[in-house]
């Protein structure tokens, strides 16, 4: 992944999940593991009930 792919990546994660991501936390996205836990422990708690 490049520059480009990577700012694409979290331009769509920013659109899909209602966060801010600011440039200082770009190093948290760097592998899955880090992504998913920088969006789970933002969305903590504010997630919906589906029924």
């Amino acid at each position: 992944m490049d520059s480009l792919d990577f700012l694409n990546f979290v331009e769509l994660l920013s659109s899909r999940t209602g966060l801010a991501l600011p440039e200082q936390d770009y190093p948290s996205l760097t592998t899955l593991e880090s992504g998913a836990d920088y969006v789970a422990a933002r969305t903590r708690g504010t997630q919906q009930d589906p029924s």
